[in-house]
């Protein structure tokens, strides 16, 4: 057997396995993202349960300072506008507390699924680099060839 073509094939297959190695790459690179952008996106519960915990916390916390409010008016035997004004505060005030944990929550969620789609783009492109990368060796390789024979 010649040298040629001894080079010539092992070049081939150099080139072929090459190839195989890009796009087996390629695939674990898109895997990888996904998998990462699964966790991500998996945190959105973590966060809706904190934010749940903190309104049944703040929840109890109005109860009880309503409970407190109507044994001191009873205690005080008031019954008048003033305590009527200090409830509709400390509703205002419930409202206005569960707003924010809500809005908290959602913007928190919101935020996780943008860095899971960060994390997919970024996996895309990296397969898209590796194989442009895979391509371009396999023609270097294809170029070597050519130029054995």
């Amino acid at each position: 057997m010649e040298p040629t073509t001894i080079a010539l094939g092992l070049s081939a297959v150099s080139g072929i396995a090459g190839f195989g190695s890009g796009k087996k790459a390629k695939r674990a690179a898109q895997r990888e993202a996904a998998r990462q952008a699964r966790e991500i996106e998996f945190q959105r519960f973590q966060v809706r349960e904190i934010a749940t915990q903190q309104h049944l916390n703040r929840t109890e916390q109005y109860s009880q300072t309503a409970a407190q409010n109507r044994a001191a008016a009873a205690y005080m035997g008031r019954s008048d506008r003033s305590i009527q004004a200090l409830r509709n505060r400390e509703a205002a005030l419930y409202g206005r507390d569960v707003d924010r944990i809500r809005t908290q929550e959602q913007q928190e969620v919101a935020n996780l699924y943008k860095q899971a789609r960060a994390v997919r783009a970024r996996g895309a492109s990296e397969a898209k680099s590796i194989q442009a990368q895979t391509y371009g060796s396999l023609l270097s390789t294809a170029i070597t060839a050519a130029a054995i024979a």
